[in-house]
């Protein structure tokens, strides 16, 4: 799919992220028509869930709005996906696929050693380091190479010289 941005950002301009986002989601909505039925349920089952009041989380207030619980993790997740997925296209729009792939990889990388390190409360193992440190090493060596200036052949400089 990158190499598909790619070539729409060539010939159309880099400014379009946001027209990419909304058709990347937009035309994905019908393929869940099928699933209907199962939204439906899952939709009663976190209705279902206990209600707690709303209003505690912005102060006192005379109304109580009620909420079950299951909903306010729900749209904090959607709200976070959505800065993630628009961060994303932004950054699509900015430089290559391949920044992009190595970008989310290490981000994928820290995200993996974080949750081992602060959910399961222990030490990893060689493969998740190994693995890591391959993920690292690998971007840190990529964005090193694009430092460098780029070579003229032999043929350039004599002309080049000739010209001065």
């Amino acid at each position: 799919m990158g190499l598909a941005q790619d070539q729409a950002y060539a010939e159309y301009g880099r400014g379009h992220w946001r027209e990419g986002l909304f058709y990347l989601h937009f035309l994905a909505l019908p393929m869940f028509a099928p699933l209907w039925p199962d939204v439906q349920e899952q939709v009663r089952i976190a209705n279902a869930s206990p209600i707690i009041n709303a209003t505690a989380f912005f102060g006192t207030s005379k109304t109580e709005i009620g909420i079950p619980v299951f909903w306010i993790p729900l749209v904090l997740n959607i709200i976070t996906q959505l800065v993630c997925v628009s961060g994303v296209h932004r950054l699509t729009a900015r430089v290559s696929s391949l920044t992009v792939t190595l970008v989310l990889a290490v981000r994928k990388a820290v995200s993996l050693v974080l949750s081992v390190m602060l959910i399961g409360k222990s030490g990893g193992n060689a493969w998740l380091w190994g693995g890591s440190f391959f993920v690292l090493a690998g971007t840190i060596l990529y964005t090193l190479d694009g430092t460098k200036p780029p070579q003229r052949e032999p043929s350039q400089v004599s002309a080049s010289r000739k010209q001065e």
